[in-house]
């Protein structure tokens, strides 16, 4: 009885965090006896070093982080009345991780996002300033873009690097890419991604998702030419200052 109890107490508290509120780790099921629940699929594991975040709609990006493996907020917007985020389908992310015997995050706060194929959709020649910077509020916070006109700036100074080509950046190479983001991260920010000891930075031009997406050669660099469609491989990301990627304006 006490075990059913607890277990009731833990369905209830999966669903205190919802958009803005705090998301706080409540392990009630560790105190149920295994065989209550005898077929459960274990639906929220988690990658080692991962714990439930708050997700508080005040979250704000940070450089102090260093590179983590890849999640993304399900909450944070910016500007805030935008959703940035979408979860759709992050069930094959489920599915995959678990076929592959890797943890995996998937809350209600923030999901893993693992590297996935994209039908060439984040090629250069798809995508221009206006479409990268769709909110006349400006797409982002980091660095401090006020409007659009900042943002469309910041996009063309990034893709006039070339599409899929190496930078050297504090003594590491990097290959440019543009795509989908991480972490907490909306459009106009830059990211790296590291994987297979390889590295790319990426200027977000699209939503936040399970499905972390960029430009084709891009990912095939990292995954050295293999079609990353129905793998579980989760990177390590770090949200970067555009600004300090060589090649890139001092200032806008």
């Amino acid at each position: 009885m006490l075990t059913r109890f607890l277990a009731f107490c833990a369905l209830a508290a999966a669903e205190t965090c919802v958009n803005g509120t705090e998301c706080e780790e409540v392990d009630f099921l560790s105190y149920a006896a295994k065989e209550d629940f005898p077929r459960r699929k274990r639906r929220f594991r988690r990658h080692h070093g991962y714990g439930y975040r708050p997700c508080k709609s005040a979250e704000r990006p940070s450089l102090a982080e260093g590179p983590v493996p890849c999640t993304y907020s399900k909450t944070y917007a910016y500007p805030a009345t935008v959703v940035q985020e979408d979860s759709g389908g992050v069930a094959q992310m489920e599915s995959r991780c678990d076929s592959a015997g890797e943890d995996y995050v998937n809350n209600q706060c923030e999901a893993t996002c693992i590297i996935n194929s994209n039908s060439q959709g984040y090629d250069y020649n798809k995508w221009d300033a206006v479409k990268a910077c769709p909110y006349p509020a400006g797409a982002t916070e980091f660095p401090i873009v006020s409007n659009q006109e900042q943002c469309m700036q910041l996009y063309d100074n990034f893709t006039a690097l070339g599409e899929a080509v190496d930078i050297t950046w504090n003594g590491e190479v990097y290959r440019t890419g543009i795509g989908h983001g991480a972490l907490i991260g909306v459009r106009g920010n830059c990211l790296t991604i590291r994987y297979n000891g390889k590295n790319a930075v990426i200027f977000q031009v699209d939503i936040r998702s399970w499905s972390l997406e960029i430009t084709q050669k891009t990912y095939l660099y990292l995954t050295d030419n293999e079609n990353p469609g129905g793998f579980c491989w989760i990177p390590e990301v770090e949200i970067v200052n555009c600004l300090d990627i060589p090649g890139m304006p001092s200032s806008l």
